[in-house]
C-alpha cells in the first residue's frame, strides 16, 4: 500500500493531460491493472489511476520519452504475423500444382499385393484419363493373353495392358469428378470420382452407381518417378511420347551401372 507522502501535487501534467488525484487510497494491484496495453499507457493510466504514485510518474515520464520495448514488440509481432500468414497462403497454391498425373499402384486389401498400376494422363483441358499400365498376373497366367472379354463398348476384346479403365475425370482442385470407371470383370461401367491427398501420394477413387453415398472407395498410392523405366514400351510410346526416349536411357543406366 503506496504512503500519503508520495502523493504528487494537484495539477501535475503527464504528457498532455493534466494529473487530478482523488483522496481516496487504492490496492496497488489495482494501479498494476491499469498497465493492461502499452500502446496507450499515458491515456489509460490518466483515464484509471484514483491514487497517484511519484514513483509511477517517474517510470510514465520513461516510457514517454522511451518506449523501447514497446516499440520492439510493435515491430516484431507483425514481421512474425505476415510470415504466418505467407506461408499458410503458399500451402494451397503447391498443392494446387499437384496433379493426379503419373503412376499409381493399387493393392489388393486382403493380401497385401499390388494388383495393376495406373498411368494417369491429361488429355487437354483438365480432363483424366487411367489406363492400365502394368499387370501384375497370377503365376499361372500370361498377360500378354489378357483381354477385356466382357466389356461392352469399343474398349471388348482389347488388351488390358494399357487399357483405359477410368475416364473423363475433370478436375476441379483436388477433387476429380463426372467421371467413369470400367470393372473388366464383368464390363460394368460406373460413375466415379477422386480425391487427391494435399501431399499428392494417395488418391481416393469411388466408384457409385446413381448416387456418390451408394459407392464404396479404394485408396491407390503414387510411385516414384523412378517406377516410368518398368512401363513396356508400347505404354510409353502410347501415353506418354514426349517422355520416352528419356526413361529408355534412365533403363539402359540402370541395367548397365558405372562400375
Amino acid at each position: 500500500m503506496p504512503s500519503a507522502g508520495f502523493d504528487p501535487p494537484a495539477g501535475t501534467i503527464i504528457g498532455s493531460r493534466r494529473l487530478r488525484c482523488k483522496p481516496e487510497i487504492r490496492p496497488r494491484n489495482q494501479v498494476l491493472r491499469a498497465f493492461g496495453d502499452l500502446a496507450s499507457l499515458n491515456h489509460r493510466i490518466v483515464e484509471r489511476l484514483n491514487q497517484c504514485d511519484s514513483r509511477l510518474i517517474a517510470v510514465l515520464k520513461i516510457w514517454e520519452t522511451g518506449l523501447e520495448m514497446p516499440l520492439v514488440t510493435q515491430w516484431t509481432r507483425p514481421v512474425l504475423a505476415a510470415l504466418v500468414v505467407l506461408f499458410a497462403a503458399m500451402q494451397p497454391l503447391a498443392a494446387a500444382d499437384q496433379t493426379v498425373a503419373g503412376l499409381w499402384q493399387k493393392i489388393d486389401e486382403a493380401t497385401g499385393k499390388t494388383v495393376v498400376w495406373f498411368l494417369f494422363v491429361d488429355n487437354g483441358n483438365g480432363v483424366y484419363e487411367g489406363v492400365a499400365a502394368k499387370l501384375f498376373p497370377r503365376p499361372n497366367e500370361d498377360p500378354g493373353s489378357a483381354i477385356c472379354t466382357h466389356c461392352r463398348d469399343d474398349r471388348k476384346n482389347a488388351q488390358m495392358l494399357g487399357l483405359p479403365i477410368i475416364k473423363d475425370m475433370q478436375r476441379v482442385g483436388q477433387r476429380y469428378q463426372n467421371g467413369n470407371i470400367l470393372d473388366p470383370r464383368d464390363g460394368n461401367i460406373y460413375n466415379a470420382m477422386m480425391t487427391l491427398s494435399p501431399d499428392s501420394q494417395t488418391l481416393t477413387v469411388r466408384g457409385y452407381l446413381g448416387f456418390e453415398f451408394l459407392g464404396r472407395n479404394e485408396t491407390w498410392y503414387r510411385l516414384p518417378d523412378r517406377a516410368f523405366k518398368e512401363l513396356d514400351p508400347v505404354i510409353l510410346a502410347k501415353y506418354l511420347p514426349g517422355q520416352a526416349a528419356t526413361i529408355a536411357s534412365m533403363r539402359r543406366r540402370s541395367s548397365n551401372p558405372v562400375r
